[in-house]
């Protein structure tokens, strides 16, 4: 997933229990056909200017890059749908946004191993 934050902006992605700020939820829905190997990778994350405890992805120079593998199942075969998307609340030095969700369907074609050789 490819996230673009404008400058002077960003998102938590970790925040403690006292703190009043939504935390990054990564999502990603799937059907039998697929499964999950590993936890989300992404971006180094920074800490906050003034919420002790909490860290947040800024953007740089490129836009921030989030990654989960997906295997096909014994199932799998053919078209798949998965769902990816976020829950964020987005913030600047003064102001910070309702919380969002965003998803987005994408339409895969499955591969076997015998395929992609």
């Amino acid at each position: 997933m490819k996230l673009r934050i404008l400058p002077g902006w960003y998102i938590y992605a970790k925040v403690p229990p006292e703190q009043p700020f939504i935390e990054t939820e990564l999502i990603l829905e799937h059907g039998p056909e697929l499964t999950i190997v590993d936890d989300w990778t992404g971006p180094p994350t920074l800490p906050h200017k003034t919420a002790a405890n909490t860290r947040v992805y800024e953007p740089g120079a490129e836009d921030l890059l989030f990654f989960r593998e997906l295997v096909v199942s014994e199932q799998g075969s053919g078209e798949a749908t998965i769902t990816v998307g976020l829950r964020y609340q987005i913030c600047d030095a003064d102001y910070c946004l309702p919380p969002t969700t965003k998803t987005q369907q994408l339409a895969v074609t499955l591969l076997s191993e015998e395929d992609s050789s």
